[in-house]
C-alpha cells in the first residue's frame, strides 16, 4: 500500500497508464485518499510489530510501553480531522485494542518489567497523574524487598561461613564467638543509596552498562525481564524450504530434504569450515 501511495503522489499519470494498459479503472481521488489514511493509520502498527518481533532487543518490559504507545496514536487519529474515510477503522481498532490488551496494563510483573528497562522507566506513564504515583510505589516496593533478601541471604552466608570458623577457634580467643559473629555480618552489610530509585530514574542514559551503577535494580531487571519468544527465526526456513522442495522434487526423502535446507541456510559456514587445514590430512578440503 505504501508503494502505491508513493507511486500515485510521484507518478500519476504512469500509473494510471498502467490501469490504462491492463483494462483497469484508473484509482479516483477519493480512493488515492483512502490509500494515503489508510497507510496513515497502519504504519504504527508496523512499527510496533517490529519492536515486539525484535529478536535482539527486545524484552518483557516492551509490552505495556509499546500498547500504550500504540493506543496513543489511534487516540490521535480518532479526532484527526484530516481523515475523512477511514474514520471507522481507528474506532474499531482501538475497541480491539482495548479488549485484548486492557488486562495487560495493570499486571504487576509487566509493571515492574517496563520500569527496571533501561529504555523506558517511567517514561511510559508519566501522563497518568493517578497510575504514576500507584507504580512508582509499586517499584519501591519491589526494591525494599529485594533489598531484604539481599540483606537476609548475606546474613546467611556470614553465619554459614563464621559457623565454620568457630570450629576452628583456640581457646586463646578471648572475643565472644556470638558478638565477632554479629558484628561480622554488620559490618559487612552492602551499602546502599537511599534514593537509587530516584537517581536511576533520573539518569538521562540508556546504555545497558547503567545497570552496573544500579546493583539493586540490575537485580530487578533481571527478575523480571526476559526475552519474549518468536516465530520469526522459524519462519525464515519457510521460504528457503518452499523452493527446495517443489513439485519437481516431492520425492525427496526427509533426510536428503533437511540436508538441503540445512547446506542452503549454513552455506557460507560449510564453504569456511571447508576452506580450513584438515587436522588428519593436513591439507585443505576439497
Amino acid at each position: 500500500m505504501n508503494c502505491v501511495l508513493k507511486f500515485s503522489n510521484t507518478k500519476s499519470m504512469e500509473l494510471g497508464e498502467t490501469f490504462r494498459h491492463f483494462g483497469l479503472i484508473p484509482l479516483t481521488q477519493s480512493e488515492k485518499e483512502f490509500i494515503g489514511e489508510y497507510v496513515r493509520i497502519m504504519e504504527p502498527f508496523t512499527q510496533a510489530l517490529d519492536v515486539l518481533q525484535n529478536e535482539e532487543n527486545m524484552s518483557i518490559g516492551c509490552v505495556i510501553p509499546t500498547i500504550k504507545l500504540l493506543v496513543e496514536k489511534m487516540e490521535e487519529f480518532s479526532i484527526d480531522p484530516t481523515i475523512h474515510h477511514c474514520g471507522p477503522i481507528v474506532f474499531a481498532v482501538l475497541g480491539g485494542l482495548h479488549a485484548r490488551f486492557n488486562h495487560l496494563m495493570n499486571k504487576h510483573p509487566l509493571i515492574m518489567a517496563s520500569i527496571s528497562d533501561l529504555m523506558f522507566k517511567m517514561v511510559w506513564a508519566e501522563d497518568d497523574s493517578k497510575a504514576a504515583p500507584q507504580f512508582l510505589s509499586m517499584f519501591n516496593t519491589v526494591y525494599a524487598t529485594t533489598l531484604l533478601k539481599l540483606s537476609h541471604n548475606i546474613t546467611l552466608l556470614f553465619y554459614v561461613g563464621n559457623s565454620i570458623d568457630l570450629l576452628q577457634l583456640t581457646s586463646k580467643n578471648n572475643e565472644s564467638p556470638k558478638k565477632k559473629r554479629f558484628l561480622d555480618g554488620y559490618n559487612r552489610r552492602p551499602s546502599t543509596e537511599i534514593d537509587e530509585v530516584e537517581k536511576y530514574l533520573t539518569e538521562d542514559s540508556q546504555g545497558i552498562s547503567l545497570l552496573d551503577r544500579f546493583p539493586n535494580i540490575r537485580m530487578i531487571y533481571k527478575e523480571y525481564n526476559s526475552g519474549l519468544p518468536s516465530s520469526a527465526a522459524c519462519e525464515r526456513l519457510f521460504s528457503p524450504a518452499g523452493l527446495i522442495f517443489t513439485a519437481k522434487r516431492c520425492n525427496l526423502s526427509g533426510l536428503n530434504f533437511v540436508m538441503l535446507v540445512f547446506l542452503k541456510l549454513n552455506g557460507a559456514c560449510c564453504r569456511e569450515w571447508g576452506n580450513q587445514p584438515s587436522k588428519t590430512c593436513g591439507n585443505n578440503r576439497k
